[in-house]
């Protein structure tokens, strides 16, 4: 019976030690507007303030914006709305005008 247990509590703590903490990702969003190192600077500041977001390492590269993000806490929508939200457009969603 005790080998029993042993065997079933192994099992399970194997189990558990596969559960994923983190999943980090990394997306590509068209942000044509953001040509300029302030409208850069604005979009960081945004993404920096969404839990698992790494702002830090948010690059801009010919009007994309390329971020790593940690699926568990977020979707790639958070970031799209948060983009759009501060007036610039986040590949389908348009930006609402905010007299930026």
């Amino acid at each position: 019976m005790k080998s029993r247990c042993l065997a079933a509590a192994l099992s399970a703590a194997a189990l558990l030690a596969g559960c994923r903490q983190r999943d980090i990702r990394r997306a590509d969003i068209r942000v044509p507007q953001a040509t300029t190192a302030a409208a850069q600077d604005s979009i960081r500041a945004e993404i920096a303030k969404i839990d698992g977001v790494d702002a830090a390492g948010a690059t801009f590269a010919n009007g994309i914006l390329s971020v790593n993000y940690d699926s568990m806490k977020l979707g790639l929508k958070n970031i799209e709305h948060a983009i759009k939200d501060i007036g610039y457009d986040a590949n389908d969603f348009k930006g609402e005008a905010t007299g930026r």
